[in-house]
């Protein structure tokens, strides 16, 4: 018995010796793991270390020339190689990015961006063409540098030097996107051109125009606006150069100011001319249309709403405050044949000083009754006709043979029968004095008929 209990013990107490240095082992693999650290084992943990480097070499940017296309890492290389690729480039976002250096476009090329839903955020801005530094720039200093934004955003921070966009001879072109500045003034054009003809050109905060044409030195700065939306604070646009609007909406605390460049460049004043077709044009807190000094306007379209007015003739620098010489009157802007009209399409009266009109108003032309009038013919007018009356032809007169003479003398004609001339009948009716004149032969003829009958019967009749 005692051998059998043993026996049924004994593998027990084996199993339980087998199970303790199990649970040892498992105790011992901790530090076993933490000495593994440095081996190929743990590849999960270097995963992490990996993706930022990777989302750096991510591109932000493609620059395309003559179909071939270069993507970038940062903007500023893809903007060294589109400005300085010797032909149009196209620079496309791919990501967003920031351009923390001023970009310049100087070498006489074509930059045309494409942003998509992307945005660029610049700290110092973009400059297109060469410096307008009056002391070094001439009139024929005109770049042909281009910068022609169609879709994406371009914005700016508030550390920039002076706009979002400085034109300095070259030439600004907007299609599509948009334009915005946190502080200060978003396009400004010193010379050279800008267009806008569509997207958006929208100022930051603060006493900042969205487009200054700062022409002052008659540098050839003109701004052109097909469509587009431009919003300011001070001005949607304020202009000392030429503009020309034939579409699109300016608005800011005034909708567009136009005035002389107010200094002398070669002898002489210049003014700034301003041609508007169309657009619309408000002033949030102050008039729609404002002009001053030695700006020459004509308005043949538009509208125009303000809060004061919707037209004024300004004779105080609506900056500045001080007084300028005002030569203009609200009826002068207005193209020949064309008025102010309400929104009953009636004609607006002007205020009393000719400096003011109440709004909101359109240009539009005016109607025939009231437009000026135009040159007398010089035509005499055409005489009627007076019917010329119909004479009544003159019955015919038969020849009645009268008794035979008693002349002596015999005739002279020769011997044979001699024939009886036959008058023709005109080929054209004949009227008036001719008619008469026609019965009067036809009578005679027929009496020298009758008279040669009667002498030629007589001869045969002494034979």
């Amino acid at each position: 018995m005692l051998a059998a209990l043993l026996a049924v013990l004994c593998p027990l107490t084996g199993y339980a010796a087998e199970e303790e240095p199990a649970a040892e082992t498992e105790t011992l693999a901790e530090p076993a793991t933490e000495q593994d650290l440095d081996e190929p084992l743990d590849e999960p943990k270097d995963e992490p270390e990996q993706a930022p480097d990777q989302a750096a070499e991510s591109p932000v940017a493609s620059v395309s020339v003559g179909g071939a296309v270069t993507e970038y890492a940062g903007f500023a290389a893809a903007w060294a190689a589109a400005s300085d690729a010797g032909a149009e480039a196209t620079i496309t976002l791919l990501a967003d990015a920031t351009a923390a250096d001023e970009l310049v476009l100087d070498s006489g090329n074509s930059v045309i961006f494409e942003g998509g839903e992307h945005t660029l955020t610049l700290e110092k801005g973009i400059t297109v063409g060469p410096d307008a530094d009056p002391a070094t720039f001439t009139l024929t200093a005109q770049s042909a540098d281009k910068l022609t934004v169609n879709t994406g955003n371009i914005q700016g921070s508030s550390d920039l030097r002076e706009a979002l966009v400085g034109v300095c001879g070259g030439s600004l072109e907007v299609n599509g996107g948009s334009l915005t500045s946190a502080t200060g003034t978003t396009v400004k054009l010193d010379a050279g051109t800008a267009t806008v003809n569509g997207g958006s050109v929208t100022a930051g905060a603060g006493d900042s125009s969205a487009i200054v044409v700062d022409d002052i030195f008659d540098l050839g700065g003109t701004l052109t606006v097909t469509g587009g939306t431009i919003t300011g604070q001070e001005a949607g646009v304020y202009a000392y150069g030429d503009v020309t609007v034939t579409g699109g909406a300016i608005s800011g605390g005034m909708g567009l100011v136009s005035q002389g460049r107010g200094d002398t460049y070669a002898g002489a004043v210049k003014t700034s001319d301003l041609v508007i077709t169309g657009g619309a044009f408000t002033g949030t807190a102050g008039a729609g249309l404002a002009l001053a000094d030695d700006c020459s306007a004509v308005l043949s379209g538009g509208t125009f709403t303000g809060s004061t007015y919707a037209v004024a003739c300004l004779d105080t620098d609506p900056v500045t405050g001080l007084p300028m010489e005002q030569k203009l009157t609200v009826n002068a802007l207005a193209a020949t044949g064309y008025g102010f009209f309400d929104g009953a399409n009636a004609l607006v009266a002007v205020g009393a000083d000719q400096k003011t009109l109440a709004g909101p108003v359109t240009v539009a032309a005016l109607p025939p009754a009231t437009a000026e009038p135009t040159a007398e013919p010089t035509a005499e007018p055409t005489a009627t006709p007076v019917p010329t009356p119909t004479a009544t032809p003159e019955p015919t007169v038969t020849p009645t043979l009268t008794p035979e003479p008693t002349a002596t003398a015999a005739p002279t004609a020769t011997a044979g029968p001699t024939a009886v001339p036959t008058a023709t009948a005109p080929t054209a009716p004949a009227t008036g004095d001719e008619t008469g004149l026609l019965s009067a032969t036809a009578l005679l003829l027929g009496c020298a008929a009758g008279l040669a009958a009667v002498l030629l019967l007589r001869r045969r009749w002494e034979k």
